[in-house]
């Protein structure tokens, strides 16, 4: 039960954060003259667009293979070789789509 409501948590916050983000950058983007106007805005929001389509497309089902083995093992069995590729997976997507929003401020704040 406690992963369930781990994995329910995860997607809907995380779906509701990138929806807010995208629809203020959009928002705020006018000011500039478009997303697409200035260059470092344009790559701002290339890399959040990369990072929220990182989610969806590769953590949230991984999280879900790993919450349904982790209940085969649950009551003490083996933890397959499987579930570890999968953790690996999980922290190198991860640390990816943590990494590109922290690139992104850093090129919304100096504006090059």
């Amino acid at each position: 039960m406690t992963q369930r409501l781990v994995t329910l948590t995860d997607i809907a916050f995380t779906a509701t954060g990138a929806a807010l983000i995208t629809v203020s950058a959009f928002v705020l983007a006018s000011d500039w003259g478009r997303i697409t106007k200035p260059t470092w805005l344009t790559v701002g929001f290339s890399l959040f667009a990369v990072s929220a389509a990182i989610w969806p497309a590769i953590l949230i089902p991984t999280q879900l293979q790993q919450a349904r083995m982790s209940r085969a093992f649950a009551q003490g069995g083996a933890i397959p070789q499987r579930y570890w590729r999968l953790a690996l997976r999980r922290w190198v997507f991860g640390g990816t789509a943590t990494a590109l929003p922290l690139a992104n401020i850093f090129i919304m704040a100096l504006k090059p």
